[in-house]
């Protein structure tokens, strides 16, 4: 059990709180309710909200529980913050805690934002291509465009397809930006957070529409008429490595998910590299133009910057010439550990997605298939110059 957000919403404060307010017309209209699968109930006499979105009860204060009682009937964020005011906080504190608390409430699955169903003055609207996905962005506000597009505009297909899979609206409103998918209720988040969110939505939707193929978490280049698969463990530096090899004669396919067609060929799905503020400074040297993109805000905390392809991305399935994980050890020189089929195969299916829930017979004959023809190996290395220049020999 857990407190979503306690004491006197004077204390609430937070990194992200104050954004610039961009009222746009009907977004008036916006209704803030208890998300789909949220209950408010009552644990000994205590207010507890349940969240179907992990099978969690989360206990509340006195005034969490009179916020919860509101979006249990719908409530506006005038009317939210009012009532905070009416209590003896100032219009910029109640303010502050409001957003704070549904931001962090829509994430935990509780609150979520209500709009018209019709597209509340959208711009122009922005069509997708990415996999087998077909899908279509739609901005109500200017500032969120123009911090969103650019991370997906590589992925750009002419006019929207006549029935797009996935429609994704964002929008902005009292300080808040709203993403709301398919028509449904809209999620809650700051500025800073919409492009991940998108990103998030895109793959799900691309992972869903997987089958037969399967969905490996490995960044993809190519050279000459195979594949590099590039796999290892969160901040082995998958993405760092591959940008870098972009630049050393490598053509960029993914630097997070590759797809695997039934012939054992890769696909990468070809989201604009997300680069962790970390590798900031390493890669700036390489690319100049990346202390110029916008900065973003994961879910888990974690601030990316987009690096626009330079050049298109890879678009055809390629047979596997090499498979290496990542093992990347401070204070040592680069080297290639070769690895026997059985350990490739072991990076694979330690790294795989099925959307059907569990590989079939095929799909594992296809992967031992993979990791018996591909080259397999560990390069352990900490210098990221001497990571590239061993694997651009390797793959030569």
């Amino acid at each position: 059990m857990s407190f979503p957000v306690s004491g006197h919403p004077a204390a609430a404060t937070g990194r992200h709180d104050t954004v610039h307010v961009e009222e746009h017309g009907s977004l008036t209209q916006v209704t803030f309710r208890l998300a789909e699968g949220a209950t408010l109930l009552s644990v000994g006499g205590r207010p507890t909200l349940h969240s179907a979105l992990g099978e969690k009860l989360y206990a509340l204060d006195p005034v969490t529980a009179f916020l919860a009682r509101k979006l249990g009937t719908g409530a506006s964020f005038a009317g939210l913050a009012g009532a905070l005011v009416a209590d003896g906080l100032s219009l910029d504190q109640a303010g502050r805690y409001v957003r704070r608390l549904l931001r962090q409430w829509s994430a935990l699955g509780i609150a979520a934002a209500y709009l018209p169903k019709a597209r509340l003055g959208a711009r122009r609207p922005q069509a997708l291509r990415i996999a087998s996905l077909d899908a279509v962005l739609h901005f109500a506000s200017a500032g969120v465009e123009a911090r969103v597009l650019r991370a997906f505009a590589h992925l750009a297909s002419g006019a929207p397809a006549a029935s797009p899979r996935l429609s994704i609206e964002a929008f902005e409103t009292n300080g808040l930006a709203l993403v709301r998918c398919n028509g449904g209720g809209a999620a809650i988040v700051s500025r800073y957070e919409v492009a991940p969110l998108i990103k998030g939505l895109l793959t799900e939707h691309v992972l869903s529409l997987a089958p037969p193929d399967i969905a490996v978490h490995a960044a993809c280049l190519s050279r000459g008429d195979r594949a590099l698969l590039l796999t290892g463990s969160p901040g082995a530096g998958k993405t760092t490595l591959a940008v870098a090899l972009s630049l050393a004669g490598f053509a960029l396919a993914s630097d997070d998910i590759t797809l695997l067609d039934p012939a054992g060929r890769a696909l990468g799905v070809a989201f604009a590299p997300a680069v962790k503020s970390g590798s900031w400074p390493l890669l700036s040297r390489l690319r100049p133009d990346l202390p110029e993109e916008s900065v973003h805000l994961r879910s888990d905390g974690v601030r990316v910057r987009y690096l626009p392809p330079l050049a298109p991305i890879q678009a055809a399935g390629l047979e596997i010439g090499w498979i290496v994980n990542l093992r990347r050890t401070p204070g040592v020189g680069a080297g290639l550990e070769p690895l026997d089929p059985a350990g490739t195969l072991a990076c694979l299916v330690g790294e795989a997605h099925s959307a059907a829930g569990a590989a079939s017979l095929e799909t594992l004959r296809m992967l031992i298939g993979v990791a018996e023809q591909a080259r397999g190996f560990d390069l352990v290395y900490s210098d990221l110059d001497d990571g590239v220049r061993t694997l651009a020999a390797a793959c030569a």
